[in-house]
C-alpha cells in the first residue's frame, strides 16, 4: 500500500491525471514497460499498472516498484524509453 501512495503522489506531482492499478490497456509503447524501455530492456505487461500523464498518453509498467523508480527521472527515463521503442 505504501509503494502504491508513493506512486500516486509522484504522478500527481507530475502533473498525472490518473495512476492506478487496475484495468489494463494499451500503453504508449505497446504494453511495454516504459522503465524496462528506459533501461534498455522489452518486457511486455498487462498495463494494470499505469501512468497517465496530463497529455492523455498512458504508460504500463511491469509492478509498483518500476514506476516508481521511472517517476524518480521522469523526463530522462520517458526520452530513453521512446528512444528505445522507436529503434524497435
Amino acid at each position: 500500500m505504501r509503494a502504491m501512495t508513493t506512486l500516486i503522489a509522484a504522478g500527481l506531482a507530475l502533473g498525472a491525471s490518473m495512476v492506478y492499478a487496475g484495468e489494463g490497456g494499451r500503453g504508449e509503447f505497446g504494453e511495454q514497460c516504459a522503465y524496462g524501455l528506459s533501461q534498455g530492456q522489452r518486457v511486455q505487461t498487462d498495463c494494470s499498472i499505469n501512468f497517465v500523464t496530463d497529455r492523455g498518453t498512458m504508460l504500463c509498467f511491469m509492478d509498483q516498484k518500476s514506476a516508481i523508480k521511472f517517476m524518480t527521472n521522469f523526463e530522462q527515463n520517458l526520452k530513453k524509453a521512446r528512444a528505445a521503442y522507436s529503434r524497435g
